[in-house]
């Protein structure tokens, strides 16, 4: 009995010593702060603009979600990207397409393993490209465990948005009524991906005359 005593117990103290030699597990979600600025640029660039938000991983999903905004930036914003892998001071691909909206620019994507073991070894950034410097206008490397901090005052000017061609929509106006002094009216909805709109209200009227009015929406 004694005999067995002693190997339970050696079989305990064996057992706890393994628990304190392996290392912590690593949290499940982990929420990244990142700052993006004209001098981490590779080269840096004389824009007074600012990015700053958060990126945040699930490692079960291996799910990658993002929140940046931007501002201040010399042109319209023309595409944005996590770069890597690549350090800070160096230049690498793109790895994963950010989708360009107002500020702040959000999305997820899904990682593969070799993408999870570059973002938590920090070699990803984030990259904001303007038609005034299209290799980069701000940039911001992501390394995990950076406080998620607030945003600056914003600047007072309005956000850059991403140019986009004018949706184009094809409409049949019905024909005008034969009675004299009526007609009939087709309303037709004209929107710019991220810009403001318009209304065009097109009125054919008696002998085909066509009037047409447009106005922003409201």
């Amino acid at each position: 009995m004694k005999a067995l005593s002693y190997a339970a117990a050696g079989f305990a103290l064996l057992t706890a010593a393994a628990c304190v030699d392996m290392p912590p597990e690593p949290p499940r979600v982990s929420q990244t702060g990142i700052r993006l600025t004209a001098a981490q640029e590779v080269p840096p660039t004389a824009s007074a603009g600012w990015g700053n938000g958060s990126v945040t991983y699930d490692r079960i999903s291996n799910q990658l979600t993002w929140s940046i905004a931007y501002d201040g930036l010399t042109a319209p914003l023309q595409s944005a990207h996590f770069h890597g892998p690549a350090a800070s001071g160096t230049n690498a691909g793109v790895m994963i397409p950010i989708n360009v909206s107002f500020s702040p620019l959000q999305g997820t994507a899904l990682l593969t393993e070799a993408q999870e073991a570059e973002l938590m070894a920090g070699r990803l950034y984030v990259n904001l490209h303007t038609p005034t410097y299209p290799n980069g206008e701000i940039r911001g490397q992501v390394i995990p465990g950076t406080p998620v901090a607030a945003n600056p005052a914003p600047t007072g000017r309005p956000m850059a948005v991403a140019p986009a061609p004018t949706t184009t929509q094809t409409v049949v106006v019905p024909a005008a009524s034969t009675a004299p002094g009526t007609s009939s009216t087709t309303t037709i909805m004209q929107t710019t991906p991220g810009q403001p709109g318009t209304v065009t209200t097109v009125t054919p009227g008696p002998g085909g005359t066509t009037v047409t009015t447009t106005r922003p929406i409201q």
